[in-house]
């Protein structure tokens, strides 16, 4: 027998929701930057791994914690910042 997977409730929008414009602008732009900041490369030791590794789960865990905070700050607000 197959696993069972629980489905989540989707979330409720208000259908008089609507996203302001330069947000999507602005969240659409996000994988070009990425893509210019990817295109230079630099090269790492062997040795240099580990700090590597420590730095992007630094920068992973910042980026999870203020989006998980921004996020309860619109939720408590119902404001969103552009």
């Amino acid at each position: 027998m197959a696993p069972v997977v629980p489905i989540t409730p989707e979330a409720v929008v208000a259908p008089d929701a609507v996203v302001p414009a330069d947000l999507v602008e602005m969240i659409d732009g996000i994988p070009a930057s990425l893509r210019a900041s990817l295109a230079r490369e630099h090269v790492v030791c062997r040795e240099q791994l580990p700090l590597v590794e420590a730095v992007v789960d630094a920068v992973t865990r910042a980026v999870v914690d203020a989006v998980a905070i921004e996020v309860e700050r619109i939720v408590a607000s119902g404001v969103v910042r552009v």
